[in-house]
């Protein structure tokens, strides 16, 4: 479990979090949902140490190897696609897991012909999918992904939520995962937890 205790943040004298409380179940899928300027975002970066805040507590994050799908792509310009997602396997794996487990991924997001592709070749949406796929391919106890579906056309979004829904379970993971939009929470999400602002509160849904 991940708990989140007494967490208070402030922006330039507006009270974001007050005294906030929050678990995470281990081995299911929290959805943090609600519109733009929630602190859903914040909230993400607080989590992961690089948003500071002026008191509360984060339990069970130690010493456990996370991936992430930030809100911005960052990518690396200089590397093509498959690289991009091997820079992250490099500590862990051998050379032919690598390959392997870049295939099966790339296949997901259905970029497998992209592999050797410039990224500055890519449009917006395919970039979303290197970085969605960088994230997946990590073998991380925590998976958080921040608006991961943007630019993905509605068809290929539905595809990319049953492909990572079964790859989630299979792999037991542990993901929290940030949007402003119904259906995709509701169909990627074990438990959904309502944002709303200043301070934030939450109801599950």
């Amino acid at each position: 479990m991940i708990r989140i205790e007494g967490l208070s943040k402030s922006y330039e004298n507006i009270q974001l979090y007050k005294d906030f409380n929050i678990e995470i179940e281990e081995g299911k899928t929290t959805v943090l949902l609600g519109a733009s300027g929630s602190g859903k975002t914040t909230f993400i970066r607080m989590l992961l140490g690089i948003e500071s805040y002026e008191k509360g507590n984060i339990i069970g994050l130690e010493n456990k190897n996370i991936s992430v799908v930030f809100q911005e792509d960052r990518l690396i310009p200089w590397l093509n696609v498959s690289k991009n997602i091997e820079i992250v396997l490099k500590a862990y794996l051998e050379p032919d897991a690598i390959q392997n487990r870049i295939e099966e991924i790339l296949k997901l997001v259905e970029l497998l012909e992209y592999k050797d592709c410039e990224i500055n070749k890519l449009s917006g949406g395919m970039k979303r999918r290197v970085a969605l796929a960088r994230a997946l391919a990590y073998d991380g106890e925590l998976l958080i992904m921040d608006e991961p579906f943007k630019g993905q056309d509605y068809a290929l979004k539905l595809r990319l939520l049953e492909r990572i829904k079964i790859l989630i379970i299979k792999e037991k993971r542990t993901v929290v995962f940030v949007t402003h939009d119904m259906e995709e929470a509701s169909l990627l999400g074990d438990v959904l937890l309502k944002f709303e602002e200043r301070p934030v509160k939450f109801y599950k849904i």
